[in-house]
């Protein structure tokens, strides 16, 4: 029965990222034409600070780019402040 439950949970997180590529990344790619720059931190808060300096970075490298900055809904404004 463990190994059912692991499986049936690998093959929900699997559905839940095809999911968000198909209803958040495909679109952009389909709209801009290139491929956007995504960061994921859903953990916590640390990760999510410690990861926009990066994103100020990357962005300076790459102007042009689509950036989606994929964070929990607690910490969705953290991103939004930063720029």
């Amino acid at each position: 029965m463990n190994a059912l439950k692991k499986i049936s949970a690998l093959l929900n997180r699997h559905a839940q990222a095809f999911w968000y590529v198909l209803t958040v990344i495909l679109p952009v790619i389909l709209r801009t034409g290139r491929r956007p720059v995504v960061f994921s931190a859903i953990c916590r808060l640390g990760d999510i600070i410690c990861t926009i300096p990066a994103a100020l970075e990357i962005k300076k490298l790459h102007p042009d780019a689509t950036f989606i900055y994929n964070c929990g809904d607690s910490s969705a404004c953290l991103p939004k402040m930063v720029g």
